[in-house]
């Protein structure tokens, strides 16, 4: 198979990170750990790491209208800024509040667990 190496890409200009090429929906996810995680669990998707909860110009305008779903951390960050994305969708964007369940960061979660979270939440319909 290929390296995960391979299909990583930092683009400081950009300020994040995007993991994988898939065809699926974009997840997105505030750091490079549950990246890794998601992408392994969710392997038909592009996953973006935000490096934090900031909303990105730069990342709305990448995911062209498509579908997203936000796997923040499930503190009380990674809720307002999954929040916030919904708020800045652009005009067909249809973004999906997905923050991790019982305070946890997706990176401590189990693969299985992550993509059962992400389908009660609509991933895969």
């Amino acid at each position: 198979g290929m390296s995960a190496a391979k299909w990583i890409r930092y683009t400081i200009s950009l300020r994040h990170l995007a993991l994988g090429y898939g065809r699926g929906p974009y997840i997105l996810v505030e750091d490079t750990f549950p990246a890794l995680k998601v992408w392994r669990a969710c392997p038909e998707s592009p996953v973006i790491c935000t490096l934090g909860t900031d909303v990105q110009q730069a990342v709305l305008l990448r995911m062209r209208g498509g579908r997203a779903f936000v796997m923040y951390d499930g503190d009380s960050a990674g809720g307002i800024g999954a929040m916030a994305w919904r708020r800045h969708a652009l005009p067909g964007q249809q973004i999906t509040y997905a923050v991790a369940l019982n305070g946890l960061d997706p990176k401590d979660m189990e693969v299985a667990e992550i993509r059962a979270h992400l389908k009660g939440v609509g991933y895969g319909d």
